[in-house]
């Protein structure tokens, strides 16, 4: 004869997360990086258009390539 049924996940302060739950919410995030990752690709390229926007000679210069540094750190991450 079987006994009551156990309490409930939340009667407990434990979740009820099965497998299937976690494999959909991975997904979600992949996709959710390859879109944030394509958008930044797509703007760096557009903003490589204008790399003397800032003005010319080398102070415009030098903070271009600093600026170019910390977005390719960025998209890496």
């Amino acid at each position: 004869m079987a006994g009551p049924p156990p309490p409930s996940p939340s009667q407990n302060g434990a979740f009820d997360i099965k497998p299937t739950h976690v494999y959909h919410a991975s997904d979600l995030v992949r996709d959710g990086q390859y879109a944030h990752d394509g958008r930044g690709v797509t703007l760096v390229d557009a903003l490589n258009k204008y790399t003397q926007s800032a003005g010319t000679g080398s102070g415009a210069d030098s903070f271009a390539d600093a600026y170019k540094q910390v977005v390719e750190k960025f998209l890496e991450a």
